[in-house]
């Protein structure tokens, strides 16, 4: 029985050998053949600006290398004239001040914002989201109206990329819905 198991650890030896030798021949072979792996990823960039005057027509420029989606809002405050301290209470639209917004290409999302409901691309900018913002009550003594606009981009590719980042979807023509 002795000589048994002595032929049977040598033989379990000589497998384990083969394999060892196995492996290490198979893994110098990858680690010095194997062609590198290359990221064909790509980044873009998007941002986005307002152009035009808050009074006449405010448009949002894509000023990225990739098309995008687009949203913006208004902020209005009563600021000092001095200080540039905001005041306690916000203007009111329709009390305060008159927005003709465009409903043909932005429409209102159920945040506030406005969004754009086509993709623009690279290099160029969205139609008008005001076409007229008016003041139609005074300030508080000592006080401006100031109109900021606020706007963010989403690249249009894919179309999960803008779903799942704002509450909107993507019809199959490309366009956006609430």
């Amino acid at each position: 029985m002795k000589k048994l198991s002595k032929k049977l650890i040598v033989a379990l030896a000589c497998v384990f050998l083969v394999a060892c030798v196995a492996v290490g021949s198979t893994v110098a072979y990858l680690l010095t053949k194997a062609p590198p792996l290359e990221n064909p990823f790509t980044p873009v960039y998007l941002t986005c600006e307002t152009e035009g005057s808050v009074k006449t027509g405010v448009t949002v420029k894509n000023t990225g290398d990739t098309d995008g989606y687009i949203r913006a809002t208004l902020v209005c405050n009563w600021v000092s004239e001095t200080d540039d301290a905001v005041h306690a209470t916000a203007p009111k639209e329709g009390v305060d001040y008159t927005a003709t917004w465009n409903t043909d290409t932005w429409f209102q999302g159920a945040d506030g914002f406005y969004y754009y409901k086509t993709q623009v691309r690279a290099g160029e900018a969205t139609d008008a989201l005001v076409s007229n913002f008016v003041r139609v009550s005074e300030p508080p003594q000592g006080y401006k109206l100031t109109v900021q606009v606020l706007a963010s981009a989403v690249q249009s590719q894919p179309a999960q990329a803008v779903q799942s980042v704002w509450s909107v979807t993507v019809l199959p023509d490309g366009t956006l819905s609430a």
